[in-house]
This record gives C-alpha cells, sequence and structure tokens, in this order.
C-alpha cells in the first residue's frame, strides 16, 4: 500500500478537523514543507488533553507529518520524530532569538526498512539540497518557539506563529539538517542542538 503525496484535498481535510476542534484557540501557526507544492503556513493544535502550550512539544504534528515510517504505525515517538535548534549555525556562540522545532518521520532508507519506498518524495525539502542528497520522504513541519533567545528548555520555550520573515532562515536550518541526514543515512536524530 502506497501513501498518497500530499494535496490541497488532504489539506483542506485537516483544517476542517482543525476548524471542527472542541479546543478552539490552542493551535499555532508553523511552515509545512509538503510532498507535493511549495512550503506553506499552516495551523497546528495542541495535542489532545493539553490545557496550555507551553512548547512546540505540546502541539500535535501527526496531523501534518502522520505518524511512524510505515503505513501501518500506530505510534509517534516525539523525541525521535523532533529537532530543536536554538543556534544557526549550530557552532554559533550566539543564541537565535526565537528557537525552531522541527518534526518529521524517520528518515530510512531502503536498507534500513522495507517501508522507506512506500512513502512519497518530499519536493519542497528535496528543492533545497544537492542533486546527490535528495532523497527526504514525508512531510517537515516547523514550529517557531516564543521568545526566548536560548535560555529556556525547549519544553519550556512556548510557542508562537511563524511567518514569512522566517522562511529563510528555515530554509537554511532544514537543509542542513537533511544534508546531515541524508550523509549519515541514519533516522532523523531529536534532541536540541547546542555546541
Amino acid at each position: 500500500m502506497s501513501i498518497p503525496r500530499f494535496s490541497s484535498l488532504v489539506q483542506s481535510g485537516i483544517e476542517m478537523d482543525i476548524f471542527n476542534d472542541d479546543q478552539p484557540g490552542l493551535y499555532t501557526t508553523a511552515l509545512l514543507y509538503p510532498t507535493h507544492g511549495e512550503p506553506l503556513l499552516v495551523e497546528v493544535p495542541a495535542r489532545f488533553g493539553v490545557l496550555a502550550m507551553n512548547s512546540a512539544y505540546d502541539l500535535d504534528p501527526t496531523l501534518w507529518i502522520g505518524l511512524g515510517t510505515s503505513p501501518d504505525a500506530a505510534s509517534f515517538d516525539m523525541d525521535r520524530c523532533a529537532i530543536t535548534v536554538s543556534r544557526w549555525p549550530a557552532d554559533d556562540v550566539l543564541p537565535l532569538e526565537f528557537s525552531y522545532t522541527v518534526f518529521c518521520a524517520p528518515q530510512l532508507s531502503g536498507a534500513y526498512s522495507d517501508f522507506g519506498d512506500q512513502h512519497p518524495i518530499n519536493e519542497a525539502v528535496n528543492a533545497l539540497t544537492a542533486r546527490t542528497a535528495r532523497c527526504w520522504r514525508r512531510n517537515v513541519l516547523v514550529v517557531r518557539s516564543a521568545q526566548d533567545a536560548g535560555g529556556k528548555s525547549r519544553y519550556s520555550s512556548g510557542v508562537s506563529d511563524i511567518s514569512e520573515r522566517d522562511f529563510y532562515l528555515v530554509n537554511a536550518i532544514v537543509r542542513g539538517y537533511v544534508r546531515l541526514t541524508a550523509a549519515l543515512r541514519f533516522p532523523f536524530i531529536g534532541g536540541q542542538v547546542d555546541p
């Protein structure tokens, strides 16, 4: 069973689910790199049962990136599928004004998983990389923290709406980590990135 590409029909279905949510107002605007089309701003709701969004980890990114690495996955490992960047470049001594959390499904090559080739290629992410590194699959979602200048834990940094002003920096962050992941050919590794 192959997994369908992201499309405007899929996006409108997700947006209707968010619109009909019983927790109105508990969402933030994030940047989605879909498998088909250009990056776009989308709404990301809080996880079920969350009453206050203290960090990106209180959100439900699975609406936009799905679960796990296979079509029949039933769980989502937040620590394995997210990375919070508070400095860019990663060896910079000064923290960014906002940190950025990147959510994606683990990237497994055919050598490591029978399901790697069933997920659609991500055109938006692969357009950021060199031709030899164009192997990224599935959607990628980027969430911005509240203004914290890197001084808070990734679990208490708050969230704020990402905007078009963030696109250039976020593209650089996504490009850097896609290159690293493609070079290592291992699943996307979670955790806070600091020098």
